[in-house]
């Protein structure tokens, strides 16, 4: 990958990190168990952008995915950004439960270890 790509997935992971401690702010805040609609948005957007990169990744590097350099990061990779669609995708079929969205917030957790990287 370029170091251009890889520059902006790290601003955008950057921004999702900051969206998400922005959105635990306001609802820590406003003591609400409703997701602002602009962070759902938001996160939604997000989401789709984690999913294409994914699949830029697995379209060029193909098998070598998974034992190139790295490998243990692109696995963990494949494992957040898999929680982070079912995440999106319960948070839509359950979007009268706000309780139980907000349970998913220890998968969300998941994403600023990708920072480390």
């Amino acid at each position: 990958t370029s170091s251009r790509f890889e520059l902006a997935m790290c601003m955008i992971i950057l921004v999702n990190a900051l969206t998400l401690g922005a959105q635990t702010d306001y609802m820590a805040t406003h003591q609400s168990n409703v997701v602002p609609e602009a962070f759902a948005y938001i996160e939604t957007c997000l989401c789709f952008v984690f999913v294409i990169e994914l699949v830029l990744r697995l379209i060029v590097f193909k098998w070598r995915f998974f034992v190139r350099t790295g490998w243990q990061w692109n696995i963990f990779d494949c494992l957040v950004v898999g929680v982070q669609v079912i995440e999106q995708i319960l948070a839509i079929h359950f979007s009268g439960n706000s309780q139980f969205v907000n349970n998913l917030s220890s998968a969300r957790a998941m994403r600023f270890l990708r920072l480390i990287r």
